[in-house]
Parts: structure tokens; C-alpha cells; sequence
């Protein structure tokens, strides 16, 4: 190469290679600068850039204004003169965005940015006294900025390698140089999704959050959307034609002690009106102005509901008619001095015939999404089809999406993770032409971002996808395992896998030994994954320690499947219509909970309804102080009641995860749920029974009394001697100054366990022994069945004694079980069983009247419903197994084995359940009790290999003489009854089989 060549060579790589350096040899070389009066979120962006840089390299560079410009290199955050002497313009955004350039000596981070002032004044002092509307949650929207030069300062800082992944400490991935420089570049970006906002916690008191979500590149370029609480239009004590009246003419309240309003009453519509036009009006910026109803206590006004239904206006519950017409009542209004400023609303998916009455002026905010939802491939497709279905609307007015991301922050335990990326990203994707925002509440505790650890992931892959949702997903991970996790990145990203697919199984989601979703193999082999991973790490790095904070947020679960500790409270039974009415001599022994003193101690009870479907618990709290107590009423599951004086309750059935009800001296009450199946039907930690749950306070000199009643009817199996549920009562003391928003202190937590006892509210025996068997007339005395060989292929739909099942014998359930609970009534149940190579065939044929079907879930208590059972054991030394159908065909099938009183119990797989076969001829869509007489057929066809793997069953089974009972049950019908083949003392006794020979 000759001397000319190389030279051009030695240039044209200069060119290629030449940056702009901001910080040299660890002195800075770059200032940071900023307008003359940049707003409050430039200057937050400029000092981020900064504190950043400096972590990098250990320089500080200088915020300075234009006229103040020393250094050749300079980082424009935001527009200002020394961008315009420039020439740079930056480019029009639809939507929230940002644009960087870095081009010779001068870099400029910016993008739109919106601010609103505060407009919680224009409603404060109309408001209720004893109004809890405006919540932290609702205030934080009033905090709100989307900004476009904070974006871009994140964006750059992420190219200079720095990652966000979690807040506080150790929470960001800084790498270490002396010098920094960039290359020259330019990066536009346009957010899929305009309004990204995280709501729930007080940047006040935890600014870090805060700031982690706004370096996540969250807030909104939708001009911001307030909150006109409907609350604040009801003056207390006014327009008494405002008021909604119930039957006997009473008002109506709200939950938090209001007026509940009329809301066809035409003159109340217009005083909405004119309060939405004067909150427009306060701040021009602000485009959009969200409607948050009142927490209704009761109905409806009943003269509307009269009047809608003779109207009939839409075939749809009649307070969601009530509703649209009230909601666009006050959206025609506002038009006509607001034309381009849009209400929202909070209600459901709106049915086509509104759709048709909408116009761009009112905006539907359809029902909050739990993301728990998202996880499971049925969920997502669900949730799909229902934003599909209201295209032709939403594609031309965007919704906005609320998301419940609360079971991120509930306080029970046991935890686990809820990552489920490629799940969410699939839900982004099918979101992003029809929705413009998504709103999330996401889950605090003690205003802190709560279960950082477990939650930190998805809160940034979620926020990485609302600005992307065609991401390279994996790459993505696996860049946060190799920066997160270092050495440990193979073992981590492994780890990650199995979780996220333990999480997206197609069945319940519960932390649960009554289903395969989390077994202790599974945790075993979780536990495996992170010890492994740790094995590859240093002690006293930041690697370990981020192993091992996911380990001890972990470590309820190894606990999970053991049986609870604790003294044994057996909860006494009382009748079926027990309220709560502060008689507290229907209650049994009395407990003292340990660490009070004598002045200052507290007492409880506890008790079950009949049916088992609500527990009771009874409180005296003791306390010299009882005058200084702060008393105020609140609305049901107010956080503010963790705030000041109460009792909380915390339970966890077996298999199930954490519950917990609290009450205070005023009768204020909250309840909630960390169980996943919970939280995925109501949305959040404190939405579990809501209106279910009853309490009764009183006061006294001394000390103050509480009654709650909750509602256990869903909580899983009930607690009996062989499964007791754990619980505590935990004391919370008040702060002394309850409006710095500090919780109350927590008590010290003393575990008991609980148990019903098999008796009826006459303290009769109840279910497992009976206190006889009657025989029915023309039962025969039998107690060994011949089970036929198939002369074909079965079907199980063949009538009763059509070609298949003609020739096969019947069984008769000829003997009643009967308790305290029978009815007298007497179904005839009947049953056939032939069987093949392949398949055990069982047809049932009943007789009978108060059929009821319920459970549409296998593994649910089926033996409430109208319900036929098959126990069958094919060797006496080993497992029987229990083939429970309810009448619409949904199954309840475990392995069990009996050792003396000790039942040992537990599920199959759902792919077993699946590939038993089912038919029956009631619809299961069945709803309510069926009272007339109804004969139906339920057909089971259960896999050969089904035994074979469970028992060791060898073929051929000709010859074999296996042992079991059939019975016909229905619990919890208006009119019990329980029906056997053999005489037996009671269901779980395979000791009294009959025997079953195959022909």
C-alpha cells in the first residue's frame, strides 16, 4: 500500500471512530445544559444524567444554563437556546416519545412533555368530612407528567450500558470507566402506548419507586386525565331530590357515609355538568376527566329501577342501564361548551346497542384486568376476544386499561413469582391497535414497592413492552440474567424458564396440594435451581446477594405442605342464620392472645356456621387509652384502617394461600386474599368478599368489642382434625400521629390451628360415622358385583338398556346414610359397570328432585352438588381411589389411603383427569336447584392404564376381584341425602367394601 493510501486509510478510520467524550481520565469534559426556566421534570432528568455519569466514571459534570456554557461538549436535555443557535428542531410526536442526537460536539435529549396543576382544591371542600375518595391511589394521578427529556436521558444512559431493573439498593446495573464517550447517532422513538402510568404508592415517602418507574420511561403524553370524584357534587346535606331512596323511602348511603345520588334526577346530571366544565376550565391542558362513582352500599333508587324496568330500555342488568344513560346525559352536556375535552367512565364492556349512542366526547374505561389473567393461554384469549369484539368502537376511540398488579404487594404468604413475560407480551401485542393507556396499580406495602425480589422483572419487562411489544423478548432476558446474575446467568435464566412455565399451566394457579400446579417436587426442584446458581457466585457479591434475596422471599414455601403448629382452637358450630349481633355467649372457650398486658390484653373466639360456609371470630381488646382512639367511619377495605387501632385475622387453608380479614373499634373492616385464584377473579389483595363480610362493634370505658363474620365457602377444604388451617389474631396498636400514613405496628404473630367438629350447631354427629343406615324397600342384600366384559365398543350415551348396557346388571343404592342433615327424601340411584382392555365403564341412572350442579372446576367439592361416587381399590393392602362426579360431570378423583381414623389423601394430575371421558345428560350451564322430579344419566369411562400406573394393576383383568363401594350424595341441596350399595359406617372406609369381580 502506498504512503497516499495510507494516509485516506488513517483518515477515513479517525472519522469512523471519533466520539464526543463526556468524561476523560476521570475528569469531566461535558457540561449538562438546561433552559433558563426548564420545567421541574427537565431539571429531574438533568440531575439524573449527572448523578449517573458520576457512578460511571466518577466525575461530576455541570448543570448549566446557556449563557453559562464553558465546556465545547455539551448535553442539551430539553429544547432552549443552545439547541435552537443549533438548528435542531425536534420532531412532532403523536404521542409520548423521545429523540436523541449526538452529533459532533453536542448531544440533545428531548422529547413533549406535558404538566397540569394540581386540581384536588376545586373539589376538597365539598367533599363528605368523612369521605375516603380521595385515596393515595386517586391522588397520584394528580402527580402525573409525561416527560419526553427524562425519556431520552433514560434511552441514553441505557446506551451507555446502564440498566434500571429494579429500585433501591443494588437495583441498577452501572458499568465503571474513567472515560465516557458516544459515538454519533440519532434515536426517535414514538411509545406504542401513550398513557403508562404506576399508580399505588407516595413518591413522597418513596421517591425511589418513583423514580425507578420514571426511569422505566413511564407517565403519559395524553393530555393528563383527572378525577372528578361524584362525591364532591354532593354537598352533605343538600338537594335532598339528589338523594336515591330504597323501598321503605330511606336514603340511600354510600360506603363512606355519603348521599347516594339519583342519578336520572336531571338537575343532579347538570350539577355534574357544570362541576366537569369547572374543572376543564381550571386547567385548559387537561383534555380528558375521568368520573369515579361513589361505592354504592345498597341498590339502586328503587323508583328508577321500577321505571327502567317497565322500559326494558336494553336487555342487560338494569343499574348498568341506569348507568350509560346517566353517563351520556352528562357527556352531551359538557359537549356543548366542551366539545373537545372527553369524559371517562369506569363500567364494563359496553354493549353494542350504547355503542351506537358514543361519541369521541366519552371514553369507557372497561373493567380492571387483573394481570394474573394474563398468565394462563385461556385468560389471554379470553380477554382478547373481549377487546376483538368492541373493535368497530374502540378502533376509533382508544380505551384506556386499568390493570390490577396488586398481588405483587400482598403481605401474606407463602410467595411466589408471578413471571410470566411471553404471556404479557402476547396480551401487549393484541392490545396495542385499541388501546392508547394503560393505567396499573401496582402493588406497595408500608409505601414501599412491595416483594422487590419476586416482582422487579416483570415491572421492567412490562414497561420495556409498552413502549416495544415486538421486542426480542428472549434476548432481552437473557441480557438481564448475564448483567443481573453474572456467573450464575445459565443457572438463572433456567430458573426463570421453570417458573414462568409452572405459572402459564392451564389449570388453578393456587400454591396448592390439591392440583399439580406447585407439588414439593416442584419446590424441591426450584430450590435445586437456586442453590445450583449460587453455587456459581462469590460470597459477599452483589450476585449472591441477589440469589439469595430471592431464596429467603422463597422460603415460606418450603413450610407450605406442613402440617401447622400451634395449640388446636376447635371452632364451635353455630346455626346456619347466625348473624352478627354482639351476643358473645354463643360462643365456646375463650383465648388470650400471649404479649398484652393486663390493661391493655385481647380475647377472641372463634366459630363456624352449620354449613361451613363462614367463620366467626369475637374480640374484646382491652385498652385504658379507649378516649384518645381515633374513630372515624370508613369505607370497607379502606387502607386507612391499617393505620390506625385493630384486630387483623390471618388464615391459610390447607393448600391455599393466605387470607386475612381486619377490624377496628368503629365496625371499619377490610378483607383480602394472596391466593392467586383470588386475585385473578376480584382483581386485587383487598377485593376478595367485600359486601360477604359483617361486623358489629361496641365501646366501652375499658375496652372495645368486635363480631366479624367472613366468608370461607371458597377458601378450599375446610379445616378438619386431619387438616386443621392455621391463623393468627394479631393486635395492631395505632400510630400517634395517624396522618403521617404509617401503619399501624404489627403485633407479634402466635399461630393456633383450627378445626370444625363433625357436628351440627346440636353438637350432632355429622358425615363420617352416621347415626344409622335404613335399608329401602326391595333393596337386595348384596355384597359382591359381576363386572361384565364388553361385547363391543361402549357407548356411554346408549340409553339405560339400549344394545350396550342392556344386558349389564344394575346396582342399587338400597341403604341411607343418615344424620342430623337428612331430608327424608329418596332418590332412586342406580348404576352399571362393564369393562375392556382399554376402559372400566360406569353408567349411573337417577331418579330424582333438588338436583343441583355448581361446580364447573374438577377438584371442587363435588359431593355438595347432586353427585354420584365410584370407590374402588384393586388390592386391599393398597390406595383406593375415590371417582366423584357431580351431575353436570365434573370430577373430584384422589388417591387415598387409610391407616386407622388417619386419612392420607391426595389428587391425581390434570392430564389423568383429562383423559377420563365423561358424559352426562344435564347442561352445564345448570344454574340454580332443579325442584321437580328429573331423571338424569351420567356416564365415566376411566383408562385401564390409569390403574395400572397408580396401583400396579397387570393385565389380563379377567379373573381379578377388586374391592369398593357406589354412592349418591347431595350435601348442601335444599334437601340432603346420602345413599350407599353396601352398608358401610361411613364413605372413606374401605374397610367395609364390597367386593367387584371381573367376568
Amino acid at each position: 500500500m502506498n504512503w497516499k493510501c495510507q494516509i485516506f486509510a488513517a483518515v477515513l478510520c479517525a472519522m469512523t471512530v471519533s466520539a464526543m467524550d463526556l468524561v476523560k481520565d476521570g475528569k469531566p469534559v461535558s457540561e449538562i445544559v438546561v433552559a433558563e426556566n426548564a420545567p421541574e421534570g427537565t431539571l429531574l432528568a438533568a440531575r439524573d444524567l449527572q448523578l449517573h455519569l458520576e457512578k460511571i466514571s466518577g466525575a461530576k459534570l455541570r448543570i448549566v444554563t446557556p449563557d453559562r456554557v464553558q465546556a465545547e461538549n455539551r448535553i442539551c436535555i430539553g429544547e432552549s437556546e443552545a439547541t435552537r443557535k443549533t438548528g435542531y428542531r425536534m420532531p412532532a410526536f403523536e404521542r409520548s416519545g423521545y429523540d436523541i442526537q449526538v452529533k459532533g460536539n453536542l448531544a440533545v435529549l428531548t422529547g413533549p412533555a406535558t404538566r397540569f396543576k394540581p386540581l384536588k382544591p376545586l373539589y376538597e371542600k365539598n367533599l363528605h368530612p368523612q369521605s375516603r375518595l380521595l385515596s393515595g391511589g386517586a391522588e397520584s394521578a394528580f402527580a402525573e407528567e409525561d416527560c419526553g427529556p427524562m425519556h431520552a436521558v433514560s434511552a441514553f444512559l441505557e446506551h451507555l450500558g446502564v440498566r434500571f431493573y429494579a429500585p433501591y439498593e443494588d437495583g441498577t446495573v452501572i458499568p465503571h470507566r474513567k472515560s465516557v464517550s458516544v459515538k454519533d447517532f440519532r434515536e426517535t422513538k414514538t411509545a406504542a402506548f401513550a398513557r403508562r402510568v404506576y399508580c399505588g404508592g407516595a413518591p413522597d415517602r418513596d421517591p425511589e419507586s418513583a423514580m425507578w418507574f420514571r426511569r422505566l420511561k413511564s407517565g403519559s403524553s395524553l393530555k393528563p386525565a383527572g378525577v372528578l370524584p361524584l362525591a364532591a357534587v354532593l354537598k352533605y346535606g343538600a338537594r335532598p331530590e339528589w338523594a336515591a331512596m330504597d323501598k321503605k323511602g330511606n336514603r340511600l348511603l354510600t360506603n363512606d357515609g355519603c348521599v347516594f345520588p339519583r342519578f336520572t334526577d336531571r338537575s343532579f346530571q347538570l350539577a355534574c355538568a357544570e362541576h366537569a366544565r369547572r374543572m376543564f376550565d381550571a386547567n385548559p391542558e387537561m383534555k380528558e376527566l375521568e368520573l369515579v362513582l361513589p361505592s354504592l352500599r345498597g341498590t339502586n333508587d328503587e323508583r328508577d329501577l321500577e321505571t327502567w324496568l317497565t322500559k326494558k330500555v336494553f336487555p342487560q342488568p338494569v343499574n348498568d342501564d341506569i348507568m350509560a344513560a346517566f353517563y351520556l346525559a352528562v357527556a352531551a352536556e359538557v359537549r356543548k361548551t366542551h366539545p373537545d375535552r372527553i369524559l371517562i367512565c369506569r363500567t364494563g364492556f359496553p354493549l353494542p346497542e350504547y355503542r351506537q349512542k358514543l361519541t369521541g366526547s366519552l371514553k369507557f374505561q372497561p373493567k380492571s384486568q387483573s394481570v394474573v389473567v394474563y398468565a394462563q393461554q385461556k385468560g389471554r384469549d379470553k380477554y382478547e376476544k373481549q377487546i376483538a369484539d368492541l373493535g368497530d368502537w374502540f378502533g376509533k376511540y382508544p380505551m384506556q386499561q386499568r390493570e390490577w398488579w396488586n398481588e405483587f404487594g400482598c403481605a401474606a404468604s407463602p410467595r411466589q413469582g408471578f413471571w410470566f413475560m411471553h404471556g404479557l407480551q402476547q396480551i401487549r401485542k393484541a392490545q396495542r391497535p385499541l388501546v392508547s393507556g394503560v393505567v396499573i396499580d401496582a402493588g406497595f406495602a408500608s409505601d414501599r414497592l412491595a416483594e422487590v425480589p419476586l416482582t422487579h422483572l416483570m415491572y421492567y419487562v412490562n414497561s420495556k413492552l409498552l413502549w416495544d411489544p415486538d421486542l426480542d423478548l428472549d434476548a432481552l432476558l437473557d441480557e438481564y440474567c448475564r448483567l443481573w446474575f453474572g456467573p450464575a446467568a445459565a443457572e438463572m435464566k433456567t430458573f426463570l424458564a421453570y417458573a414462568e412455565n409452572l405459572a402459564s399451566q392451564q389449570d388453578r394457579r393456587s400454591v396448592s396440594i390439591l392440583n399439580e400446579k406447585f407439588r414439593a417436587l416442584d419446590l424441591d426442584f426450584g430450590f435445586e435451581l437456586l442453590a445450583k446458581a449460587k453455587a456459581k457466585t462469590a460470597p459477599d457479591t452483589v450476585y449472591r446477594r441477589r440469589i439469595e434475596d430471592l431464596e429467603k422471599a422463597f422460603a415460606p414455601l418450603k413450610t407450605f405442605f406442613l402440617q401447622p403448629s400451634g395449640t388446636l382452637i376447635t371452632g364451635k358450630i353455630l346455626p346456619k342464620k347466625t348473624v352478627c349481633d354482639g351476643d358473645f355467649s354463643k360462643y365456646g372457650k375463650w383465648f388470650t392472645v400471649p404479649g398484652g398486658t393486663a390493661e391493655r390484653h385481647t380475647e377472641f373466639s372463634l366459630a363456624f356456621s352449620e354449613d361451613r360456609s363462614r367463620m366467626f371470630a369475637a374480640v374484646r381488646c382491652y385498652d385504658p387509652n379507649m378516649p384518645k382512639l381515633e374513630k372515624a367511619i370508613l369505607r370497607p377495605d379502606d387502607p386507612a384502617i391499617f393505620r390506625s387501632e385493630h384486630v387483623r385475622i390471618e388464615f391459610n387453608p390447607m393448600g391455599k394461600n393466605g387470607y386475612m380479614a381486619a377490624v377496628d373499634c368503629c365496625g371499619n373492616f377490610a378483607d383480602g386474599s394472596a391466593d392467586p385464584d383470588e386475585l385473578a377473579k376480584n382483581g386485587c389483595f383487598l377485593g376478595w368478599n367485600g359486601p360477604k363480610t359483617r361486623t358489629w362493634t361496641k365501646q366501652f370505658a375499658d375496652r372495645w368489642e368486635a363480631e366479624i363474620a367472613i366468608d370461607v365457602n371458597n377458601c378450599g377444604k375446610k379445616p378438619d382434625y386431619g387438616d386443621p388451617w392455621e391463623i393468627c389474631v394479631i393486635r395492631c396498636s395505632g400510630n400517634e400521629q395517624p396522618d403521617a400514613g404509617k401503619p399501624a405496628r404489627l403485633g407479634k404473630r402466635y399461630p393456633y390451628r383450627v378445626a370444625i367438629p363433625k357436628v351440627d350447631s346440636q353438637n350432632r354427629p355429622l358425615t363420617f360415622y352416621y347415626e344409622r343406615h335404613e335399608k329401602l324397600p326391595g333393596t337386595p342384600d348384596e355384597s359382591v358385583y359381576t363386572v361384565k366384559r364388553a361385547a363391543g365398543p361402549v357407548d356411554l350415551s346408549s340409553p339405560w338398556d339400549g344394545k350396550d348396557w342392556k344386558n349389564i346388571p344394575e346396582i342399587r343404592m338400597g341403604w341411607e346414610m343418615v344424620n342430623g342433615r337428612s331430608s327424608g327424601f329418596r332418590p332412586d340411584a342406580r348404576a352399571k359397570i362393564q369393562y375392556d382392555n382399554q376402559y372400566i365403564y360406569v353408567l349411573y341412572l337417577v331418579r330424582d328432585r333438588y338436583v343441583r350442579g355448581t361446580f364447573k372446576d374438577d377438584l371442587n367439592m363435588v359431593c355438595l352438588d347432586s353427585c354420584m361416587e365410584f370407590f374402588i381399590q384393586p388390592d386391599k393392602k393398597g390406595p383406593y381411589f375415590n371417582f366423584e362426579c357431580n351431575c353436570i360431570g365434573t370430577l373430584l378423583l384422589y388417591e387415598a389411603i387409610r391407616q386407622g381414623t388417619r386419612l392420607k389423601m391426595g389428587p391425581v394430575t390434570q392430564e389423568e383427569l383429562r383423559e377420563i371421558k365423561r358424559f352426562s345428560t344435564l347442561p352445564r350451564d345448570l344454574s340454580g336447584e332443579i325442584e321437580k322430579p328429573v331423571t338424569w344419566r351420567l356416564g365415566l369411562q376411566i383408562p385401564v392404564s390409569f390403574f395400572m400406573k397408580r396401583a400396579g394393576v397387570k393385565l389380563p383383568l379377567s379373573g381379578q376381584v377388586w374391592y369398593g363401594n357406589v354412592y349418591k350424595c347431595a350435601d348442601w341441596t335444599s334437601h340432603p341425602c346420602w345413599l350407599t350399595w353396601k352398608k358401610i359406617p361411613a364413605f372413606h372406609y374401605p374397610e367395609g367394601f364390597g367386593a367387584f369381580v371381573f367376568e
